[in-house]
């Protein structure tokens, strides 16, 4: 995978991980909802009752969605690391609002006053030296 492509699924994991808290926050209302079983006069074996399945099941995914989260979150922390890491403070913050924050060459262009296509070519640039510091193969 080249560098662009490695920066690119910079993209894609953060929003994996606002599907995993989207997930993540379904699961809490989901549980909340699960009816605790009626003790009254009934005695039970050793079984466990399908209340208790229900919440172990959910206990298990919501561990299983929080270990995702935790290494999504510790890889873009790497890379941010990474960009954060360049001489040039200009082609980290480029690389950071493209491909950490996902915004358009347009919307970065707006903020800091340049035309789109020469912020296009200053994010070419600070990928090349994103390249040349880290190489191109992930």
């Amino acid at each position: 995978m080249t560098a662009r492509e490695y920066l690119h699924q910079m993209r894609t994991i953060k929003y994996q991980i606002r599907v995993k808290r989207l997930e993540l926050s379904d699961l809490h209302e989901d549980m909340e909802a699960i009816r605790s079983p009626s003790f009254g006069d009934k005695v039970q074996g050793g079984r466990r009752s399908r209340f208790e399945d229900q919440i172990i099941k959910a206990i298990h995914i919501e561990e299983d969605i929080r270990i995702s989260t935790a290494q999504k979150i510790d890889r873009l922390h790497d890379v941010h690391s990474m960009i954060n890491s360049l001489p040039d403070e200009r082609a980290a913050a480029l690389l950071t609002d493209r491909y950490i924050n996902n915004r358009s060459s347009d919307e970065v262009a707006k903020d800091i006053n340049y035309a789109a296509a020469y912020v296009r070519k200053l994010t070419n640039d600070a990928v090349e030296m994103f390249k040349e510091k880290f190489g191109d193969d992930f």
